[in-house]
C-alpha cells in the first residue's frame, strides 16, 4: 500500500475517474519509490468509495502498486 488521500471531487462521478485517481496517488507512488522514473516501472492501482460510502461522506482513495507487467511484487518497493 502506498497510501491513503482524499478526494476533493464533488460528485461521485467525478471522484469516480482514472484522472482523480492519477491525482491522488501518482505523488504518493513517487514519494515512496523516491522518485518519478522509478515509479515508471510500477502500475497505480485506485481503490475508490463505493457510490453508498460516498454516499454517507466517504472520500478516501486507498492507493497500491504493482509491477508494470502485473508480476508479483516479492519484496517493498519503498525507496527502490
Amino acid at each position: 500500500m502506498l497510501g491513503t488521500g482524499d478526494s476533493t471531487a464533488t460528485t461521485f462521478a467525478e471522484a469516480d475517474t482514472t484522472a482523480e485517481i492519477s491525482k491522488i496517488c501518482e505523488p504518493l507512488m513517487n514519494s515512496y519509490v523516491g522518485s518519478p522514473s522509478k515509479a515508471s516501472s510500477y502500475k497505480i492501482l485506485g481503490v475508490t468509495p463505493s457510490q453508498e460510502s460516498w454516499d454517507q461522506g466517504d472520500r478516501t482513495f486507498v492507493c497500491l502498486a504493482q509491477n508494470a507487467d502485473k508480476s508479483p511484487l516479492n519484496n517493498s518497493i519503498k525507496n527502490s
